[in-house]
């Protein structure tokens, strides 16, 4: 058997290189058209699960009674993934779900005067029981906030009081209060968006995914 010369072997492995670069770009041209082919038939998929109806839990679409609070809600905590190509471009932002806060203040509640919650032994005409304003009521100061009243833990022969705080304001003092609430939920909304950012770069983010965890706020007249 011939033994092959140094330039046929050099010629040889230039061949067998060149042959493998033009395998690796065919396998990569492939394999960018099958992640494409893939995108567009689940993207197919998620449309169709919404149109009928079907298919909603597994690829996790929002219940069309739910549909609303995702445009109209007071916050937003969206999860994306990102990352950076093979060039180290940054790639665009694709996201995974989205987490609605309807209303940052909706557990206020504006009160103008005490509650009627007081039992009395005497019922009306039709037999139920009537109430009126606890006479234990104790006011605790009044400011530029409103009246702070408390209630202390007590027991009737018919009903038991639990410890309670109660403040009754005018409206500008609700407005303010509110400004105040708002402000403060704002805050927790941006904390909780940086624990879910910490979580995953605890857990080590996406299969070679970044991911990123923003808040996004409606603009309302109370914060302006």
């Amino acid at each position: 058997m011939k033994t092959a010369t140094k330039g046929e072997l050099v010629s040889k492995v230039e061949r067998l290189e060149a042959q493998l670069a033009e395998k690796d770009r065919d396998r990569e041209y492939f394999r960018l058209k099958f992640v494409e082919a893939r995108k567009i038939y689940e993207q197919m998929e998620i449309e169709d699960a919404i149109r009928m109806g079907d298919k909603g839990e597994k690829y996790q679409t929002v219940h069309p009674d739910n549909a609303y609070w995702m445009s109209a809600s007071d916050a937003y905590i969206t999860i994306q993934t990102t990352g950076y190509d093979s060039d180290y471009n940054r790639m665009p932002k694709h996201r995974v779900c989205t987490i609605p806060i309807p209303d940052l203040t909706g557990g206020m509640r504006w009160n103008t005067k005490l509650p009627e919650t007081y039992r009395l032994e005497e019922r009306d005409e039709m037999g139920r029981y009537t109430y009126k304003v606890s006479p234990y009521w104790e006011l605790v100061k009044e400011n530029e906030y409103g009246q702070h009243w408390h209630h202390p833990e007590m027991e009737t022969d018919i009903q038991v009081f639990a410890e309670q705080d109660f403040t009754i304001e005018d409206h500008d003092q609700f407005r303010r209060r509110q400004k105040q609430e708002h402000l403060e939920k704002m805050n927790h909304a941006i904390w909780l968006a940086g624990q879910i950012q910490e979580f995953y770069n605890g857990v080590g983010q996406f299969p070679d995914e970044e991911v990123e965890v923003q808040v996004q706020f409606a603009l309302r007249g109370e914060v302006g």
